[in-house]
């Protein structure tokens, strides 16, 4: 993901800082509107980038969602039996 973002930050001219918000926000579908992308060659490599951003970092969050579920699960099972 860092990869595919990074021609983003240099064609808007953002500091890494700024890239790395940016690429969270996007793509953990916040989107608050404070930077995004004005030049058209990061705007197409956007089309790209944000739908497999989401589908990453939700993928992740369902892993940790579910690790967490598993143990809380399997902490309700010990109590009962």
């Amino acid at each position: 993901l860092i990869v595919l973002a990074s021609p983003i930050f240099y064609l808007e001219g953002w500091n890494p800082a700024q890239g790395i918000y940016w690429m969270v926000v996007s793509g953990t579908t916040l989107g608050f509107g404070d930077f995004g992308p004005t030049h058209e060659g990061s705007r197409i490599i956007c089309i790209f980038w944000i739908p497999l951003a989401v589908a990453v970092l939700g993928e992740f969050l369902g892993r940790i969602a579910t690790i967490y579920i598993d143990r809380r699960n399997s902490s309700v099972e010990e109590k009962f039996l």
